[in-house]
């Protein structure tokens, strides 16, 4: 048994992730942590371009060829909830901001995305800013 199990950039490849989880689970200590990493398709950049028509798979990243399922933030917490575990804490390494977003896809003030902050606003969703997603799990008690 051990006492951390990491899952990171796994479960998107998968057909069946509940059943990975669940595996996961059973080599998990009564006390351990599952960290669970995951790209989060509804992060600002990739709506946009789907918005503009544009859903194109590529070599690496949120919309990589080989990733079998996609996930929101909501979809990730459903998947984790499913399978019995709790979310003890969450964190995004990696954040964009969604007016720099909205301006590097116009192409009218793409110009200007300089101008913007990296860092997104605070009032915007995780389903916006986040384009990792990592979940720091645990048994249900």
């Amino acid at each position: 048994k051990f006492q951390v199990v990491l899952l990171l950039h796994v479960l998107e490849h998968l057909s069946n992730p509940w059943e990975v989880i669940k595996i996961a689970k059973s080599h998990l200590q009564d006390d351990g942590l599952l960290v669970v990493g995951l790209p989060n398709v509804c992060n600002a950049k990739t709506r946009l371009a789907i918005f503009k028509g544009n859903f194109i798979y590529e070599d690496i990243g949120v919309m990589d060829e080989t990733h079998l399922r996609f996930f929101t933030y909501n979809t990730a917490v459903e998947l984790i909830e499913k399978t019995d575990l709790e979310i003890e804490d969450y964190f995004s390494p990696w954040r964009i901001n969604p007016f720099k977003a909205i301006v590097e896809h116009s192409t009218i003030i793409h110009r200007f995305k300089h101008l913007m902050p990296n860092n997104p606003p605070r009032f915007f969703s995780r389903n916006l800013n986040d384009v990792v997603m990592l979940f720091k799990c645990k048994n249900k008690l």
